[in-house]
C-alpha cells in the first residue's frame, strides 16, 4: 500500500484556520510566548487552556514544520498536565467519580490532538517526492510521536481497565506501516518525557505498545502497568518480528495490520485473516534475559536493565503471559446470586477473626515477653510498609455472582458504591445465606459499560487469621503484621502455606508467628505466589512455642 493510500486510513482532519485565536498569531514565536505563561501548579486552568489551543493548532493553515514546532513547544505542557490529572483516575473506586471520569475523558482527548497534529505532519512530508535530511528528521520524530502517544493512551486504558478507543489499533499499525515505507524503522528519536528510553527506534515504539497488550494487562495493578510500559521501552530493543506466520511453536502471538485489532494468539488465527498483512512475534530473545531474573541465584544481565519497580511477580507474570497460551481450566457455570466481598489483608484478616480487631487478636496469643522484644531496635516493618489499619471502618460489599468456576468467581460490581480494588488484590467472599468466608486474589478486571467485571481465584476456604514479624539475628523481632494461614487443599498437593504483605518477608525468613491461641517460631521456604499486594510462601516451624508441635506444612494440621 502506498503512503498516500495509508494516510487515508488515519482520517486526520483538514486544516482550515488562517490565525490561533489563543496567541493572536500563526507563528511558532507566538505559540513558544504563549505557551510561557502557563502554570504547571494550577492544573484546571492550564488544562482548559491546552485543550481549546490544541484542535487550533491542528486546523491551522502552515507548513508541516511549523506545526512541528508548535508541537514540540507545547509537548513538555501537554504530558505533564496529562501526568496531573492521572492523579484524579488513578488508584480510584473501579466506578470512577464523574470529576475522575472527566479527568480521564480530558487527559485522552489532550493526547488525541497531540497524535492528531503530528499525524498532519506526517501526511504533508509524505506527499513529498523526495525529503531534504531536516524534513526526514522530522517525519522520523513525528512518527515517533504518534507511536508513543498512542501507546500511552492504550496505558492508560489499560490502567483503568477499559478497553482501547475504536480504530486506534489500525491508526497504530499504519503509523509502523508508514514508518516502513519510508525506512524508518531503524531511526532513533530523542524522547526526553520517556522514563528509561531516553532515546528508541520506531520499530521500538511500535513495539512497546504491542508488548504491553499481549502481556495480560487486565491482571496487573495500575502501577505495574505503568512500570512495565516505562521499561519496555528498552525491552522491545530484544523482540524481534518476521513477516508472515512460522511453524515455531514457542511464538504465540502476531498482529494483523489491516485490522483494527490489538496481538493474537496464533492458534485462533482465523482462515478470512491469511491473507491480510500479518507480523509475527518473536519473545525469546527477551523471554531468555527475564528468566535469568528468577530463581534464588538470581543473574544480573549487563543486556536487560531491570528497574527496582520491576519486581519479582511482575517478571513471573510476563513469563506466564508470553511463554503459553492462556486457557481457562474450569468450565464457568453461570448462576443468579450475591456474595459478601471485603478488600485487602486487613479486611480479611478482621471478617476471618469475626469482627475482633488486630491488637486484640495479637494480644491473646502473644507472650509476655513479646511486647517488649517487639519494639527491639525501634524501627520496625509495620513503619515502613504501613500495616496501620487499625481504627478503621470495616466494610464488606454485597455484589453480584455471575458465574462460577470449581477454582474461583466472575463477580459483577454494579453499584455506586466506592469499591476501591485492583488486579493482585486479596480479596474475601462469602456468599450469601453461607457462614464461611472464602479468600481469593483479583486475577483481571475489565470495565463494562455501568459496570466492572472481577475474576478471582479462590486460594482457600479454610483460611485461618495469623500475625507475623521478622525476627532479627540480634536478637527480639519486629512488630507483628496481619497474615493468614492456608491449610493444604484436599483437592491438590499444593502444601499449606502462609499468606504475608508484599513486603518486607522473604525466602528464608525466620518469622514469629501467631494463630491467636500460641506464638511458635517458623521458617519461611519457597515463594509460591505473589502480587503487588501479597505473598504466599510455604514454611515449617522450627519451634512450637508454648504449643503443641504441629505437623509440617506438606500435611493437615
Amino acid at each position: 500500500m502506498q503512503p498516500d493510500e495509508l494516510i487515508q486510513i488515519l482520517a486526520l482532519p483538514e486544516p482550515s484556520l488562517k490565525k490561533l485565536s489563543f496567541c493572536s498569531g500563526s507563528k511558532v514565536s507566538r505559540v513558544t510566548e504563549w505557551a510561557g505563561m502557563l502554570r504547571p501548579t494550577q492544573l484546571s486552568q492550564t488544562s482548559a487552556m491546552l485543550y481549546r489551543a490544541l484542535p487550533e493548532v491542528k486546523q491551522l493553515k502552515t507548513s508541516a514544520q511549523s506545526r512541528f514546532e508548535m508541537l514540540e513547544v507545547l509537548r513538555p505542557y501537554v504530558q505533564h498536565t496529562i501526568f496531573g490529572l492521572s492523579k484524579h483516575f488513578l488508584h480510584q473506586p473501579l466506578s470512577l467519580r464523574e470529576e475522575a471520569e472527566r479527568s480521564a475523558v480530558l487527559a485522552q482527548a489532550l493526547q488525541k490532538h497531540m497524535i492528531d497534529g503530528y499525524g498532519l505532519c506526517i501526511a504533508d512530508l509524505s506527499k513529498q517526492k523526495k525529503l531534504k535530511p531536516d524534513e526526514r528528521k522530522i517525519l522520523a520524530t513525528s512518527l515517533h510521536r504518534a507511536i508513543t502517544g498512542i501507546g500511552l493512551m492504550f496505558m492508560r486504558c489499560y490502567q483503568i481497565y477499559t478497553h482501547a478507543p475504536k480504530g486506534h489499533w489500525r491508526q497504530l499499525h499504519t503509523l509502523f506501516r508508514l514508518a516502513d515505507r519510508h525506512e524508518m524503522l531503524d531511526e532513533r528519536v530523542a524522547d526526553d518525557t520517556q522514563t528509561h528510553a531516553k532515546v528508541s527506534t520506531l520499530q521500538s515504539a511500535y513495539l512497546t505498545t504491542v508488548m504491553l497488550a499481549s502481556a495480560r494487562p487486565h491482571q496487573m495493578s495500575q502501577n505495574e502497568i505503568r512500570a512495565t510500559h516505562a521499561i519496555f521501552g528498552e525491552w522491545a530493543e530484544l523482540v524481534k518480528f518476521s513477516i508472515d506466520l512460522s511453524a515455531d511453536p514457542e511464538n504465540f502471538f502476531y498482529v494483523n495490520l489491516e485490522q483494527d485489532t490489538g496481538p493474537q494468539y496464533k492458534s485462533r488465527l482465523s482462515e478470512d485473516e491469511r491473507d491480510n498483512l500479518l507480523i509475527e512475534l518473536n519473545l525469546k530473545p527477551l523471554l531468555g534475559q527475564l528468566a535469568k531474573q528468577t530463581g534464588q541465584e538470581a543473574e544480573v544481565s549487563a543486556s536487560l536493565n531491570v528497574p527496582a519497580d520491576i519486581t519479582t511477580s511482575i517478571i513471573e507474570h510476563l513469563l506466564a503471559s508470553w511463554s503459553h497460551v492462556a486457557q481457562r481450566k474450569q468450565e464457568r457455570r453461570p448462576i443468579q446470586a450475591t456474595a459478601e466481598v471485603c478488600i485487602g489483608l486487613s479486611e480479611c484478616h478482621y471478617q476471618l477473626c469475626n469482627g475482633q480487631d488486630f491488637e486484640t487478636f495479637v494480644r491473646s496469643a502473644a507472650e509476655p515477653q513479646d511486647v517488649e522484644d517487639a519494639s527491639f531496635g525501634g524501627f520496625t516493618p509495620k513503619d515502613a510498609f504501613g500495616d496501620d489499619s487499625a481504627g478503621a471502618e470495616h466494610s464488606a460489599h454485597r455484589i453480584e455472582v455471575q458465574n462460577v468456576s470449581q477454582g474461583g468467581y466472575c463477580l459483577l460490581w454494579n453499584s455506586s458504591s466506592p469499591l476501591k480494588v485492583e488486579a493482585g488484590e486479596l480479596v474475601g467472599i462469602k456468599e450469601f445465606g453461607k457462614r464461611v468466608w472464602q479468600v481469593g486474589v483479583v486475577r483481571w478486571i475489565r470495565q463494562k459499560k455501568a459496570a466492572s467485571q472481577l475474576g478471582v481465584q479462590i486460594l482457600s476456604d479454610r483460611a485461618q487469621p495469623y500475625a507475623l514479624a521478622q525476627t532479627y539475628d540480634m536478637g527480639g523481632y519486629s512488630d507483628f503484621m496481619r497474615g493468614l494461614f492456608l491449610p493444604q487443599s484436599q483437592f491438590s498437593s499444593d502444601p499449606a502455606s502462609l499468606l504475608t504483605p508484599s513486603a518486607p518477608f522473604q525466602e528464608n525468613d525466620r518469622v514469629k508467628v501467631l494463630d491467636g491461641e500460641r506464638s511458635q517460631l517458623a521458617k519461611l521456604d519457597e515463594k509460591l505466589f505473589s502480587t503487588s499486594a501479597m505473598q504466599q510462601f510455604s514454611f515449617h516451624i522450627i519451634d512450637s512455642g508454648n504449643g503443641p508441635t504441629p505437623s509440617p506444612t506438606g500435611s493437615k494440621w
